[in-house]
């Protein structure tokens, strides 16, 4: 029997109780856990590990189309010829025989098609959905490929003065400034087929076929590069140690785990005006987040609670972002980052191409099909985020 998202979410929030019930016993009766106790509650954290999995797995089924006999996906059911806009209905037939209507498609730099606007929105948020770093970062759009200008200056260290009446200002702010810019490096897919039959069939939507394969593809290697790329012929990561990279203000004592009072020290070691109004988020490794399950505060109070129905789960208070890219909790690794994740900018030019390979594969009766895209990505203030770095050995 199919169990729904709803039923996961509350199966997973009664067992999450039921570990906070036994906790709550052991400080009511003022005691250490018994033993059976500590085993109940880890027992409990790993059902709720696999049924957060479980939540994810479900969530994203239903974000994502079904690669074939599509009906109900991104926006459209029933003959896909017939609906949609006229932008639409064009880059459908492009995608299914290669005809191209001019008045309705732009023409991408390599030949391919430009996605109509509410296509290419479509996915890009294919592109959120598989990548954790383009969800929280400031995403601009472009319609050029020429240098987008990304004027940052640190005035931390300036401040105001009060002044008498008719008092002249002599004095001059000079604050650190940072030109820096945001290139468009290409970012393409793999080639996917599919064969004549199936692209020429109204049972299968085409459009959201590819942007899923396409946006499943660039995503993961957006989100690498965003994470911790070099910047050389690609995106500067938001760990990578150049221009703009973010200090390190916390070190574990130990490579095993980290503690409720580092956690909270670099927390605190953001400045207030990037973390107050829920600014501030958490983004970490899964192997991190493990470590961070099931602790709590000196009150007892759990550090980590999962999300809740429509409530994101949080750390501390504060909602958190599981990356993968992220580098894994190990001795001199930076496997925990807090902060206004949003000073991140990426800068995507003209939304996604779709190429049609209608020769290559023509002698197997198959169409390939590949998508690129045009992006950057740096991190706009280096004051905004600080990272943990896992420390012993």
């Amino acid at each position: 029997m199919t169990v729904s998202i709803k039923e996961l979410y509350e199966k997973r929030g009664k067992v999450w109780a039921d570990t906070q019930k036994i906790k709550a016993k052991a400080v009511a009766e003022n005691r250490e856990l018994r033993p059976h106790e500590a085993e109940d509650i880890d027992r409990g954290l790993y059902k709720v590990d696999a049924l957060t999995r479980d939540i994810e797995r479900a969530e994203a089924d239903a974000k994502s189309p079904r690669p074939m006999s599509i009906r109900d996906s991104i926006g459209r059911s029933g003959d896909q010829s017939s609906t949609g806009s006229y932008e639409r209905r064009a880059f459908e037939q492009y995608l299914r025989n290669g005809e191209r209507e001019h008045r309705a498609l732009g023409v991408g730099t390599t030949n391919g098609v430009l996605a109509p606007d509410e296509v290419s929105n479509d996915y890009v948020e294919v592109l959120k959905d598989f990548s954790g770093m383009l969800d929280v970062a400031t995403l601009r759009q472009t319609a050029g490929f020429g240098p987008f200008p990304l004027p940052v200056f640190d005035n931390s260290s300036n401040e105001a003065d009060t002044r008498a009446e008719h008092s002249q200002i002599t004095d001059f702010a000079s604050p650190a400034v940072s030109d820096k810019s945001l290139g468009a490096f290409t970012y393409a897919s793999d080639i996917y087929k599919l064969s004549r039959q199936l692209a020429a069939s109204a049972d299968v939507d085409v459009i959201s076929y590819i942007g899923l394969a396409v946006g499943q593809s660039v995503s993961r290697k957006l989100n690498k590069d965003m994470t911790v790329g070099d910047g050389s012929g690609k995106a500067t990561g938001i760990l990578h140690a150049s221009l703009g990279a973010m200090d390190s203000e916390v070190e574990t004592d130990s490579d095993e785990a980290v503690t409720y009072g580092e956690l909270l020290d670099l927390q605190h070691s953001v400045d207030v005006a990037y973390r107050k109004d829920g600014r501030g988020r958490w983004m970490l490794h899964d192997s991190a987040l493990k470590k961070i399950m099931g602790m709590t505060d000196l009150q007892n109070r759990p550090l980590w609670v999962p999300q809740d129905g429509t409530r994101p789960g949080r750390i501390l208070g504060h909602e958190y972002v599981v990356n993968n890219d992220m580098p894994v909790f190990e001795t001199g690794n930076k496997s925990i980052i807090f902060g206004d994740l949003s000073r991140y900018w990426v800068r995507m030019t003209r939304g996604v191409e779709i190429l049609r390979l209608s020769e290559r594969y023509a002698d197997s009766l198959e169409l390939g099909f590949l998508g690129y895209v045009g992006c950057d990505g740096k991190l706009a203030d280096r004051n905004s985020c600080k990272f943990l770095t896992v420390g012993g050995e």
